[in-house]
């Protein structure tokens, strides 16, 4: 784990691979669970990330009542996108994020995995 709030609302574990940190996986926000992703460019496409993902969706299942997990993607990232859809998220339309630094408001989807088993 490499942050973590004293609430445990806020969790990023590091994605380790050949010592390195090849990417991040984690959650914030318990209402509902807000879970994200990323990995590096040189391991993409080799099964880390979905590996990852699973494993906190176990992990959160066994630690706390969960029975809705949100994540904002881009609709350009195929690979996110497609990873969500394997995972049970399905796309319950665009939303409008702000972004202060810029001003410009950028659609993003909402995509919801609603609990059921996820643990194979």
């Amino acid at each position: 784990m490499i942050e973590r709030n004293n609430e445990g609302q806020i969790a990023r574990f590091c994605i380790h691979r050949e010592a390195h940190c090849a990417g991040v996986v984690g959650f914030s926000s318990l209402d509902p669970v807000r879970m994200s992703w990323w990995v590096g460019p040189q391991w993409r496409g080799t099964g880390l990330a979905e590996a990852s993902c699973r494993a906190v969706l176990a992990w959160l299942a066994t630690t706390r009542a969960v029975t809705v997990v949100e994540a904002i993607v881009s609709p350009d990232n195929h690979a996110s996108m497609e990873l969500a859809s394997r995972l049970g998220f399905h796309d319950t339309g665009s939303i409008a994020k702000h972004q202060p630094d810029t001003g410009d408001c950028i659609q993003r989807r909402r995509l919801v995995l609603e609990y059921q088993p996820w643990v194979a």
